[in-house]
């Protein structure tokens, strides 16, 4: 129902360039050492590689820019969270996966925002983090990728650490090809 709703907000395109089939999730997720969320497997899965408004990417594993491939960027940042978490413990409050209730990306935008789960209990169960580029403000949204996802595009919920003019109505994906 969620991915319907979606797809209504922000049609996915006719020709996905880096679906993920089902059958290869598990590469990925040992890779990762967890199981990913099921909203963000259909997600991929049904939109591939890409931009949301030329903005917002959503990491993928069949991606080979690092700088949007899951695997490739949970290495990158766990060095670079870990390094602010120890300069800065007051502002950096969240530790980073694999910790328990650690932050694992899965976005970023042009600005350089962050967004993460929240790996408490099941992968279907993370909450969203949206940390600010270069800073330690954040927002936390109470619920999964989609629902989170379905609320910013549609602007029923505002990110404060987000651009105001993000997204465009309509809004558009854009698939890119590495």
């Amino acid at each position: 129902m969620k991915l319907q709703t979606l797809s209504f907000i922000l049609p996915p395109p006719i020709h996905p360039i880096g679906a993920i089939l089902a059958s290869d999730w598990a590469v990925t997720e040992a890779e990762l050492g967890t199981c990913l969320p099921c909203d963000y497997k259909e997600f991929i899965s049904l939109y591939g590689t890409g931009y949301i408004d030329n903005f917002l990417a959503i990491f993928s594993p069949a991606s080979k820019n690092k700088f949007i491939n899951i695997v490739e960027r949970s290495k990158s940042d766990l060095e670079g969270l870990r390094d602010l978490r120890i300069s800065y413990p007051s502002q950096y409050h969240f530790e980073r996966y694999p910790a328990s209730g650690g932050l694992l990306g899965f976005g970023t935008t042009d600005n350089g925002e962050i967004l993460y789960w929240r790996t408490s209990g099941p992968p279907d169960d993370w909450n969203v983090v949206v940390y600010e580029a270069r800073g330690p403000e954040y927002f936390e949204y109470s619920g999964n990728m989609m629902s989170f996802l379905i609320e910013l595009l549609s602007r029923t919920i505002r990110v404060p650490v987000l651009p105001a003019d993000f997204p465009d109505v309509p809004c558009a994906y854009n698939p890119i090809s590495d």
